[in-house]
């Protein structure tokens, strides 16, 4: 009778065996695809908007921007940096795919070039104007303008069509 026994209940572990199995290939099978497809989401995907006067401006969707439209404005926000356009200005945007960047790519120039640094707000020949919190024009100028005589805080610098809010 235990001999009975015992080769009842060996199919039964068999058969739970196999199931464990199939599910463990399931598993495998559907975690390989999660990373293929993060590994081609990690590819370049960006947003490209294109402008009236033939400018572009890229965001890499890996930085999660989000878009939102308010009134005449569309604004693109990342965890780095907040900046609207008017819609007017904006041609077109869409989603491209990129090659990933490696050491030895060259990233590509965004055409309408802005940079902050050490207090400094450079662009590339546009008029810089930056604005208080509360809309005051704060510096005028063209190319460069310095803020190291203003205290810190959050600024609104518009160049050319960007606005962009940067903390000093």
């Amino acid at each position: 009778m235990v001999s009975k026994k015992s080769s009842n209940f060996a199919p039964e572990k068999k058969r739970d065996s196999i199931f464990t199995i199939q599910i463990m290939r399931k598993i495998i099978i559907i975690l390989l695809l999660m990373l293929c497809q993060t590994m081609a989401f990690a590819g370049g995907s960006a947003l490209l908007i294109t402008f009236n006067n033939g400018n572009t401006a890229e965001y890499v969707l890996s930085e999660q921007p989000k878009v939102s439209f308010d009134g005449n404005m569309m604004q693109i926000v990342t965890s780095d940096v907040s900046t609207s356009y008017v819609r007017s200005e904006v041609k077109d945007f869409s989603f491209v795919e990129a090659p990933a960047p490696t050491a030895i790519d060259v990233v590509p120039q965004v055409h309408n070039t802005f940079e902050y640094r050490d207090a400094t707000v450079r662009t590339s020949g546009s008029t810089i104007e930056v604005y208080s919190l509360d809309g005051r024009l704060i510096h005028s100028g063209t190319s460069i303008v310095s803020l190291a005589s203003e205290p810190s805080g959050v600024y609104v610098v518009k160049t050319g069509n960007q606005v962009i809010k940067i903390k000093r």
